[in-house]
């Protein structure tokens, strides 16, 4: 997925966000158990995070060394409390990737980006193919 080689010592370095709508918000007892699980995660392998909570959804914020391990303990941790989620990281490289939570395999997979400043890039066929992906219907 991601080059995680780099000539930083420190490792290769990520930004990453994203929101994710908890399953049931008004179950203190298990927004407590949650939250407990994420502090963990969180200080146990990052410097630079921050998560709130607001209403039905988890706001979650990391700036730190990559390491997809980590990251997917992190999002595993958050999937019995979740029904979606996206998770998306830039690398110290610009190259973008993001995790999307499946709610019915209960699991995070991943998505590699890219920025496409134009439709001009691309040819018809393959911005329909773009689009019907995305699940609008296409006529020429």
């Amino acid at each position: 997925m991601v080059n995680t080689k780099s000539d930083n010592v420190n490792g290769y370095h990520a930004r990453c966000d994203g929101t994710m709508t908890l399953r049931n918000a008004k179950d203190g007892a298990a927004i407590t158990e949650m939250k407990k699980g994420l502090n963990k995660v969180l200080k146990k392998y990052f410097v630079n995070y921050d998560f709130c909570l607001d209403g039905d959804y988890v706001d979650l914020w990391i700036e730190d060394r990559y390491e997809e391990e980590y990251i997917m303990e992190l999002l595993n941790t958050l999937s019995p409390y979740i029904t979606k989620g996206k998770f998306a990281c830039v690398g110290q490289d610009t190259s973008a990737w993001r995790f999307v939570f499946n709610p019915e395999e209960n699991q995070w997979n991943c998505e590699e980006g890219s920025i496409v400043y134009g439709f001009g890039s691309y040819t018809d066929e393959a911005l329909i193919e773009e689009m019907k992906r995305r699940g609008y219907k296409v006529t020429k």
